[in-house]
């Protein structure tokens, strides 16, 4: 008789892709909503390009109206991925809902840096989470005039 060793094929978890892990933790509204300041925005990208330095946000001469700000996204998230890997984004947590804040790495027009602010839940309309851009939306405005 021969003896035969069954072993179960290990898994490996599912590898999330760096850009990703910002989605993954989050929901970052990509959709019109008006700030604390009563301007309406077109997503939480454009208010955060709103508050930093000017910067072309867009590749060509011309935004593309479905996505007009690729590199910012492409920035917060993979500044998002970055400092988690580092262990730098701060994290609290309790039962259903967390919040997480790190620094984008970008400033406004007074070099003040300017920080996101996620909310985590699993109970907000099937959605993860929401977001929230932060900064000294008054010394910002007051450095536009």
């Amino acid at each position: 008789m021969q003896d035969s060793i069954h072993s179960t094929p290990k898994t490996r978890p599912l590898a999330v892709r760096p850009g990703e892990v910002l989605k993954q933790w989050s929901f970052v509204p990509y959709v019109k909503f008006r700030a604390r300041n009563n301007k309406e925005y077109s997503s939480a990208l454009e208010l955060l390009a709103d508050l930093a330095i000017e910067e072309r946000w867009h590749f060509g001469k011309k935004a593309d109206p479905k996505n007009a700000f690729p590199i910012l996204d492409s920035h917060l998230r993979y500044t998002f991925f970055k400092l988690k890997q580092e262990k730098r984004v701060l994290e609290f947590k309790s039962g259903r809902i967390g919040w997480a804040t790190f620094n984008t790495g970008l400033v406004d027009r007074l070099y003040d840096p300017i920080y996101a602010l996620f909310a985590h839940t699993t109970i907000t309309l099937g959605r993860r989470g929401s977001s929230t851009i932060s900064a000294s939306q008054e010394r910002a405005s007051r450095a536009r005039s």
